[in-house]
């Protein structure tokens, strides 16, 4: 129910591969006039991708995206959205 942040492959969101989890480490609610900070990391080495959150740590997703997502090819790319399901805001 908290506005949350996962990691989905393809967009396939209803198996999210890591999360989800709560955005903010703090407060349910980032719907709250404040500007966030939100940093994706990911080494291509450990193949380690992390997401962070007003710099707290929130998910760690490891897999060789590299073989197992983009068939091998190096030229990997990701994306993000957000909604507010059937509401406004």
């Amino acid at each position: 129910a908290e506005d949350h942040v996962a990691i989905d492959i393809n967009g396939n969101v209803g198996a999210p591969v890591a999360g989800p989890i709560q955005a903010s480490a703090t407060s349910t609610n980032i719907e709250d006039g404040l500007n966030h900070t939100v940093r994706i990391t990911w080494n291509p080495g450990t193949q380690v991708f992390n997401v962070y959150f007003d710099g707290s740590l929130r998910l760690t997703y490891t897999n060789d995206i590299i073989t197992n997502v983009f068939g091998g090819n190096p030229l990997v790319y990701w994306g993000f959205t957000s909604s507010t399901g059937t509401y406004t805001n």
